[in-house]
């Protein structure tokens, strides 16, 4: 794992996993330890501890799975490093989900395949969900189902499984926090 952080221009801050660290330190991987029995999850230990390294762009794997209470407490989590002014994102095999935080305008591009054309072998979808109990002012263009100057509210569904239709597709919010995220079948 290690060889591919580099091969990516990276290097992880922390890891959530418990394990022999003295593999991870000979190669010179910094690593914090903490009691298992303790009031934050890892992944909020390593979020703070990125706060703290004052940290542009935070990914993080390995936040999604079979445990529904930590995925939400992950995607919550966003949300603090988006007041930190941090980008962050949450990516797995089939999802990359963000935050954001109006007043925002973010340009998103339709995937394509490693040839270069468009994704046809899996069906991309684009959803939006009220984080906050209120997102208003919501502007979407070059969407299958476009909003304009929509309210939503966290108790609906109105935003999901939308599609962008054009090579290049704007979202806008005036107010209120947001979840993105881009997912495929």
């Amino acid at each position: 794992m290690h060889s591919r952080f580099h091969e990516w221009g990276t290097h992880p801050i922390s890891t959530p996993f418990r394990f022999k660290s003295d593999k991870y330190r000979q190669k010179g991987i910094p690593l914090r330890e903490f009691p298992t029995r303790k009031d934050y999850t890892d992944t909020h230990l390593a979020v703070k501890y990125a706060i703290d390294l004052k940290a542009e762009e935070v990914t993080i794997l390995g936040a999604t799975g079979t445990r529904y209470d930590h995925t939400l407490a992950n995607i919550s989590l966003l949300a603090l490093l988006r007041d930190e002014g941090i980008d962050a994102q949450i990516v797995d095999a089939h999802n990359e989900i963000e935050i954001l935080r109006g007043p925002v305008e973010k340009k998103y591009k339709k995937k394509y395949n490693r040839k270069g054309s468009e994704t046809e072998q899996k069906k991309e979808y684009f959803s939006i969900i009220a984080f906050s109990p209120e997102v208003t002012g919501i502007d979407e263009e070059g969407f299958s189902y476009p909003l304009h100057q929509a309210t939503l509210y966290n108790k609906e569904s109105i935003g999901v499984s939308n599609e962008i239709v054009e090579k290049e597709a704007i979202l806008r919010l005036q107010s209120g926090y947001l979840i993105v995220m881009r997912t495929t079948d």
